[in-house]
């Protein structure tokens, strides 16, 4: 639950002293009841922001309350990181300066000298209006390295039952008797990105909303109870180009394609992109010479074929059918999946097929999802296939087939690439967003 001013909830002492001290620093916060939590494992599990129940282990603050020795006097230290982090012991004698190991202070010496209990630490309650004894506090810079929405993090609010959320920035240039410094183990130092996707699509602009559509849906899945809501998707830049259209004639249109592609990949790595995907079979021909314009930018390709050979891998699968337009099943020129071609044994439909494929194609462009060109696809599904495994490989035939809500009476096991793509996506925005962290931290 969120606090409000104008409920009648009656606050504990300490929290109040933390909404006190947030005011006075004229610091923005957000203060939520939650459970009782004694640890950060714990905690996350029962904040509250943005409507959800739980944050990343991340924005969790973990704070140590210890004592050392320098120079014969004994001091006192709160050690502050990030809550899936190890601290480094060693960093901090030195950044310290100690003679002596930094022992952390027992209950009973937290409860007589600073009113506090296991879990209530937090750096505001440390405010020299609130205490007795002088405390230096330890930052590890990490905590100012805030790249991922909403750009805050929480902690307790000095009592197990509320916790505030905060900006870590805001906060850091209010405190006085502070270090910042590299306090945590050097391979515990984990780099998360927001990564930008860009999606080039107009072959037709509905494969370029069905891609988005299929990244948004995998994140959600995957995630699950670490879905944050609108805050875990990743920053878009969709760019429709009508003349990506030209590739369905790509033998006599390939120049004036490329450069109207070459110009939107410019303006997108430009733009701040960090992954690119075409959300177009056809044009995947153009894999090397969209490479080499990504490549300056640190920008990711992510390949169609490479998807697909992924999955093909996964699920050891030897043979597959190949639903998709005269260039796309002509390996030898003008097809981006060729590789696949020396790995697989491929069924290629027979000629008359293909031109009812690619027919098929633009009536879907010209007239969208129709009953008609769904008992269409059908019958060249049953005509033009003869394995159990169907590869489709058109963006219309992907939109037509994702259409249908029963599953197939054939048994047939369908492939589209553009799922295909979308996974491979997910699967390493999750990974660079949300990286391994270790079960054990407390």
């Amino acid at each position: 639950m969120i606090y409000n001013k104008h409920t009648n909830i009656k606050l504990p002492k300490a929290v109040e002293d933390t909404l006190h001290y947030f005011e006075s620093h004229d610091l923005w916060y957000l203060l939520s009841q939650n459970e009782e939590s004694r640890s950060c494992r714990d905690a996350v599990q029962k904040r509250y922001r943005l409507g959800n129940r739980g944050i990343p282990l991340q924005d969790e603050l973990k704070s140590f309350f210890g004592k050392y020795s320098k120079n014969g006097k004994i001091y006192n230290v709160v050690i502050h990181c990030r809550a899936d982090q190890h601290l480094d012991w060693n960093k901090i004698k030195v950044k310290l300066q100690s003679e002596s190991k930094i022992d952390r202070l027992t209950e009973n010496e937290l409860a007589q000298y600073f009113g506090f209990e296991y879990g209530t630490v937090n750096p505001f309650s440390l405010d020299p209006k609130f205490i007795r004894l002088p405390v230096q506090q330890l930052f590890d810079r990490s905590i100012l390295e805030n790249n991922l929405p909403p750009y805050t993090m929480m902690t307790n609010a000095g009592d197990l039952h509320w916790g505030i959320e905060f900006n870590p920035n805001e906060l850091l240039k209010k405190i006085d008797f502070k270090l910042v410094a590299d306090i945590i183990e050097d391979n515990n130092h984990v780099s998360r990105k927001q990564h930008k996707i860009g999606i080039l699509t107009g072959n037709g602009p509905e494969s370029g909303i069905k891609l988005w559509n299929d990244i948004n849906k995998g994140i959600r899945n995957e995630l699950t109870t670490r879905f944050s809501g609108d805050v875990s998707f990743p920053n878009v830049n969709v760019q429709s180009v009508p003349e990506m259209g030209l590739s369905m004639e790509l033998e006599h249109r390939e120049m004036q394609t490329w450069e109207y592609i070459k110009k939107v990949l410019i303006s997108m790595c430009i733009d701040g992109c960090t992954i690119i995907a075409l959300a177009c079979n056809t044009t995947q021909y153009f894999k090397e010479k969209i490479e080499n314009i990504c490549h300056p930018f640190d920008t990711k390709l992510f390949s169609m074929e490479i998807a697909v050979d992924n999955y093909l891998t996964r699920h050891n699968i030897k043979t597959f059918d190949f639903l998709a337009i005269k260039y796309v099943t002509e390996f030898e020129k003008w097809s981006g999946f060729k590789e696949l071609n020396k790995k697989y044994k491929i069924v290629l439909p027979k000629k008359e097929d293909i031109n009812k494929i690619n027919i098929l194609g633009f009536q879907v462009k010209q007239k969208g999802v129709t009953g008609s060109n769904i008992n269409k696809l059908r019958d060249l599904i049953n005509q033009a296939t003869s394995t159990n495994t169907v590869l489709i490989a058109l963006t219309e035939l992907s939109i037509l087939l994702e259409s249908q809500k029963k599953k197939s009476k054939s048994g047939k096991v369908f492939i589209d690439t553009l799922e295909l793509l979308a996974k491979d996506i997910v699967d390493f925005y999750i990974e660079e967003r949300y990286p391994a962290i270790d079960e054990n931290i407390d």
